[in-house]
């Protein structure tokens, strides 16, 4: 699946349906006339949903929801080898960059090889601001 910045909202609605369930508000805020406000979209619903899935593994070590960071994983790992450098940026700004730092080790255990070489970068964006 060749994923590209234009076309993210739609893949990853049709890969996880449930966050337009789970993040209903989030998910009107974030529509605009011309379809999405695409970092507020990534930001408020897909990097919560994530941050919330790897918090309550952490917490309960439930091997649904570890099955559901590896699917997140997967899909980003398939940003991550994108050409498209808007999706890249996407992946460091809308879901690294933001990251808490206690999260680091576990989400870095679950990324592929090219979304580690992204989340790296992320870490010294943040560093610098």
């Amino acid at each position: 699946m060749e994923l590209t910045y234009s076309s993210i909202i739609k893949h990853i609605i049709d890969e996880f349906p449930q966050l337009i369930h789970e993040y209903r508000d989030e998910y009107e805020f974030a529509r605009t006339e011309d379809g999405f406000i695409t970092y507020m979209f990534f930001e408020s619903i897909v990097r919560e949903h994530f941050y919330k899935l790897v918090t309550c593994y952490c917490n309960e070590k439930d091997e649904n929801t570890l099955t559901e960071i590896h699917r997140f994983s997967e899909f980003f790992e398939n940003m991550a080898m994108s050409k498209d450098f808007d999706m890249q940026n996407l992946l460091i700004v809308g879901l690294f960059e933001g990251m808490k730092p206690v999260l680091h080790e576990f989400v870095v255990s679950t990324l592929g090889p090219e979304s580690k070489k992204l989340f790296k970068l992320g870490l010294l964006s943040a560093s610098k601001t």
